[in-house]
């Protein structure tokens, strides 16, 4: 009876586990395929840098963490986080499409914490290798495997400008 309790209580205490900026920073750079060190770096392409700034939305968004601390994971200013929160609360409350894709990505970065609690890491779960040898997220597609919904990744992916991301550009 104490070993299913004990379960139990491991089991609800991995169910309510938060991230923390480290994981949805791996959950991030796993869902569109970009290196941790890339998201990490001094990069400002457009591509990493809506990347990073999805990334300290939701760690804003997903931990107790200030904008200083996730700042700090960034090697960033807290005003360069409160600006991308920001940007992409703007585009969440905007555009629903967008929305959603965030949403799941949310959703997974929660998985990801329970799955590496209960694992006491990823135990081959988290990823695997494509043909090329590059190691793909599990779940980088969370659209419907018969094709009837886009990958979400490409939603995200198509981004645009500055001012598209930001929901400013309205052509």
């Amino acid at each position: 009876m104490e070993f299913a309790r004990q379960a139990l209580h491991d089991l609800i205490r991995n169910h309510d586990a938060k991230p923390d900026v480290d994981s949805i920073q791996k959950t991030v750079s796993d869902f569109f395929h970009i290196r941790l060190a890339d998201l990490k770096s001094k990069k400002r392409t457009q591509h990493i840098a809506f990347c990073r700034q999805v990334a300290m939305y939701l760690s804003r968004k997903l931990t107790d963490s200030s904008f200083p601390t996730i700042g700090d994971h960034f090697s960033r200013d807290h005003s360069t986080v409160i600006h991308a929160y920001n940007l992409i609360l703007r585009r969440v409350s905007s555009d629903s499409a967008f929305r959603l894709s965030i949403e799941k990505l949310s959703a997974n970065s929660s998985r990801f914490v329970a799955q590496r609690n209960s694992d006491g890491g990823c135990a081959g779960g988290c990823g695997r290798e494509d043909d090329g040898g590059r190691l793909v997220d599990r779940d980088s597609r969370l659209g419907a495997q018969d094709g009837s919904e886009p990958a979400i990744g490409r939603q995200l992916l198509r981004c645009g400008s500055a001012n598209e991301i930001a929901g400013l550009d309205e052509s």
